[in-house]
């Protein structure tokens, strides 16, 4: 049937078949049809023979006919294949609207996978058959092409920003579990190359991008468990938390009037409470030559300590630290003493007091009679002995311990910290927020090597027998556990964790770390680039650094972007959920059944199992020659889907594309090279609220600009910069838009004659490259809905005036005369397309004159009739007036 079947005939009139060889698209390659109508569409039978007979009449030269059920491919093959192969057409096949590829839950994942392996199955048994039955030398059989099936690529909503909770159990793009980090799991996972947990790049991102942010204000708050497994990251942590301390000790002692020195004193004092092993390092810093006093202090005869301790010398002067504790022991207390931090603040006050006689204590049974003259002895004694305490207390406070690599400090930090609350009044966890925002930056470098499974980070130098790996291990179960519940949320997933795998995906394990576990991959690495590095990045001018999230300095990062702009947000959904939709196509294996001889034909000779073989669904449609054209389903502005606009469905096809073209050894003829294109739908993307016509305005902007990138060699996309459309764009469903019935219902509103909105929009589309692929026919569907004002006629002529050059702008019907002969075939065809044509002017015009007096009937006194004396004549001839009546108009 010729889908040319106008253009032709005028062509042939006005002599013109050379005169369009280099003018207007001489290329295009379509053909012009309509679906077989859904079932329950008005005035269509419910019979698929009968269906597919009765819209066949509407004129097309192609019919996709709508199938939901794989078994239908069995049930009624007979009938299917006498009709279609009797009407001389060809058909693509349409599976169940309702079955999408981007959901993260297994509720909806693993029934998806099940129904499309079965669709798979039963419609490669049926084109099969009719390959084989059109090979045999059979007149009654000449078979027709079976070409693509079409599916619905989403029909998941697409989640807010922010859930309250998950829908199920969330899953990455091959199927697994996100948070199931069993040894057996992870085994099998890491066996199949698709652990996206042995990606130390993506676990780097996936800290920064989602845990740092559920731990939130408060991440320093859960330091303390993550020091419990690594001991580098503790002693980082250990050494900011010290540096704040150290801040306090100097800056906070010695306010409100008091003495520097006496508040030292307090919290060490506070300190040893907490942590009497410092008493240890106290003791071992007072005999040090450092604290000598500038000038020794002499101690008056009648205070000597000859004889008073037979073991002890006599003490004459008093020249350091040491000679003072031994002083104040041994001649006047063993209570209150230097050497004793936990007295320290009362020996003090009595000193600066002068009072130091109120310190004496009782010894050997009796009252020690000794008193300390009032000569300045103690007056001296301080001024000497408080700078080489305060000295020392300083140096007991900030000295690190380099005997034992694993302190910070002479005193525990935690001490420390102590200490400052409870003599400072420093609120609780002060410290450790400083700490925390003053390193923030190394803190989570450290942080980040700790989920990328650095072995530096837990190495136990003081334990050998703990395994690094399994201690990372181990680690990484507990914290990915802790949080299983939102990283099931789809809304976290989505924004979040899948495009902190998605910037990384091509990262290869075997080949930059020597182990199995993480294959790479280039597909989803060309939808993060292509939907959101190269839009939002090279020519928005954004940052989008996934280990830097919230930006830099002043700048916004990525999750500033996600928080404010709501397009930003539906392109990064988008490639995360054109992931899921990939990995269905190429990733994860499906077990088909060959159930019936065709089938079991077609895999002779090859291993099969139990009736059954195991391969992805792309390997399955190379063996067959079957293509997919993904489709957006119609939806609501309350409730969009995941992916709906024509720009991310072209995406996640060529994402399909690009592994087919490298795991496939060769690809089946049929399949163009491109085994996933994609079907245009203006009536189902307007009912998500924007122009339908911008969004295809965006389709060709993204792919023009892809075809001028970078990204085309690097991922060898297929794509001609002069119609950058002529690959990926297979199918249009060709109706008028706007004309929904519901917020999840379309009228698929018809092409009425003389609608130049529908024809601009096609041509625009052919001028970018639409129906212009010589290796595979486009097709320009009318998608039935029980209302037909001969779409599928317009949709040819309109064809024809796009091959023949003619712009929207030369589509004017003032250049039509509908009552002369027509002056060229641009004439001819415009006059047919805006419905004024000469048979058609011819026919209205009779249809004018016989009407013209009806306003008068019944306002006439004369006698009315109905026939005239032809006419009555006529029948007297035994002819019938319904003969009469249709003769007039030929």
């Amino acid at each position: 049937m010729s889908f040319k079947f106008i253009l032709d005939a005028v062509k042939e009139k006005f002599e013109a078949e050379d005169k369009y060889e280099n003018q207007g698209f001489p290329d295009l390659n379509y053909e012009v049809g309509n679906t077989s109508g859904l079932d329950i569409a008005p005035g269509v039978p419910s019979a698929m023979d009968e269906r597919i007979g009765s819209l066949a009449q509407r004129g097309g030269s192609v019919m996709e006919v709508i199938i939901n059920n794989p078994s239908t491919f069995q049930i009624d093959r007979e009938k299917m294949l006498n009709v279609i192969n009797g009407l001389e057409i060809d058909i693509s096949i349409h599976s169940d609207p309702s079955v999408g590829y981007t959901s993260t839950y297994r509720a909806s994942y693993d029934p998806t996978h099940n129904y499309f392996t079965k669709y798979l199955e039963q419609f490669a048994s049926f084109k099969r058959d009719v390959e084989k039955r059109s090979e045999k030398d059979d007149n009654n059989f000449e078979g027709f092409n079976i070409t693509r099936i079409n599916p619905h690529i989403s029909t998941d909503p697409l989640p807010a920003l922010e859930e309250e909770r998950a829908g199920g159990t969330g899953l990455d793009p091959f199927g697994y579990s996100l948070t199931d980090l069993k040894e057996d799991v992870m085994e099998e996972k890491t066996e199949q190359g698709k652990n996206i947990y042995k990606n130390p790049k993506f676990l780097r991102r996936l800290y920064r991008v989602f845990i740092a942010e559920e731990f939130g204000d408060n991440e320093y708050q859960y330091y303390q468990n993550l020091s419990s497994f690594s001991p580098k990251f503790d002693k980082e942590w250990r050494k900011a938390q010290n540096d704040v301390a150290e801040r306090y000790y100097n800056t906070m002692t010695g306010g409100n009037g008091k003495d520097p020195l006496e508040d030292k004193a307090d919290v060490i004092s506070a300190v040893s409470a907490a942590d009497p092993a410092i008493q240890k390092e106290w003791l071992t810093l007072l005999p040090k030559e450092e604290f000598e006093f500038q000038n020794p202090v002499t101690i008056p005869p009648n205070t000597a300590l000859a004889g008073l301790v037979e073991s002890e010398a006599e003490l004459t002067s008093i020249s350091n630290l040491k000679d003072l504790d031994d002083f104040i022991r041994a001649a006047l207390s063993q209570r209150y003493r230097l050497s004793e931090l936990r007295t320290l603040s009362n020996l003090l006050y009595f000193m600066e007091s002068q009072e130091l006689d109120r310190v004496r204590s009782r010894r050997y049974g009796g009252e020690v009679d000794l008193k300390i003259p009032e000569d300045g002895f103690q007056e001296k004694l301080w001024e000497q002995a408080k700078k080489s305490i305060e000295k020392a207390l300083d140096k007991l406070w900030r000295e690190e311990d380099t005997e034992d690599e694993r302190k910070v400090s002479l005193i525990p930090v935690q001490a420390k910290v102590s200490g400052l609350t409870q003599q400072l009044e420093i609120p609780q966890g002060k410290v450790a927020e400083e700490a925390f925002r003053d390193n923030k930056s190394d803190l989570r470098q450290e942080v980040a090597n700790m989920f990328a499974g650095d072995p530096e980070s837990f190495k136990h130098d003081k334990n050998e027998e703990i395994n690094p790996e399994k201690q990372y291990e181990r680690f990484l179960r507990v914290f990915i556990r802790n949080f299983e519940r939102q990283m099931w949320m789809e809304s976290n997933s989505l924004y979040q964790i899948i495009p902190a795998w998605l910037d990384v995906a091509d990262y290869d394990s075997e080949k930059e770390e020597n182990e199995k576990g993480h294959t790479g991959w280039e597909a989803p690495k060309f939808l993060w680039e292509l939907l959101v590095k190269q839009k939002w990045e090279e020519e928005r001018g954004e940052t989008i650094d996934l280990l830097h999230p919230r930006g830099k300095e002043d700048e916004k990062g990525f999750l500033d972007l996600l928080e404010e702009n709501e397009e930003f947000q539906r392109d990064v959904a988008a490639a995360s959920a054109g992931a899921y939709v990939w990995s269905h196509f190429t990733q994860n294996k499906a077990r088909f059944k060959l159930n019936d001889r065709i089938l079991k034909t077609a895999f002779s000779g090859e291993e099969v199992e139990h009736n059954e073989v195991e391969m992805t669904w792309i390997e399955w449609m190379n063996k067959f020659g079957i293509g997919v054209n993904l489709e957006a389903m119609p939806g609501s502005p309350q409730q969009m889907y995941k992916i709906w606009r024509p720009k991310d469905i072209a995406a996640a096809a060529r994402a399909i594309n690009i592994t087919a073209r490298k795991e496939l050894d060769s690809m089946h003829p049929e399949l163009d090279e491109m085994p996933a294109k994609f079907t245009i739908d203006l009536e189902h993307t307007a009912t998500f609220g924007d122009d339908p016509w911008d969004t295809m305005e965006e389709l060709i902007e993204q792919e023009a600009s892809l075809a001028e990138s970078s990204l085309a060699e690097k991922y060898d996309i297929k794509i001609d910069k002069s119609k950058p459309l002529a690959k990926i764009l297979r199918m249009w469903h060709l109706m008028r838009a706007g004309l929904e019935t519901s917020q999840s219902e379309t009228l698929h509103g018809p092409w009425d004659p003389g609608d130049t909105q529908l024809y601009e929009q096609l041509y625009k589309m052919i001028y970018a490259g639409f129906a212009r692929n010589e290796d595979e026919k486009a097709y320009i569907m009318y998608e039935v809905g029980g209302d037909d004002r001969g779409t599928v006629y317009i949709a040819r002529v309109a064809m024809n005036l796009i091959e023949l050059g003619v712009t929207p702008d030369e589509l004017d019907p003032s250049k039509v005369d509908p009552g002369k002969e027509y002056r060229d075939e641009k004439e001819a065809l415009m006059a047919r397309f805006f419905g004024m044509d000469r048979p058609t002017y011819d026919r209205e015009w009779a249809k004018i004159e016989e009407h013209a007096f009806d306003p008068l009937q019944g306002l006439l006194s004369a006698e009315e009739f109905g026939h005239t004396h032809t006419s009555s004549a006529a029948i007297e001839e035994g002819n019938q007036p319904r003969d009469w009546m249709g003769e007039e108009y030929k």
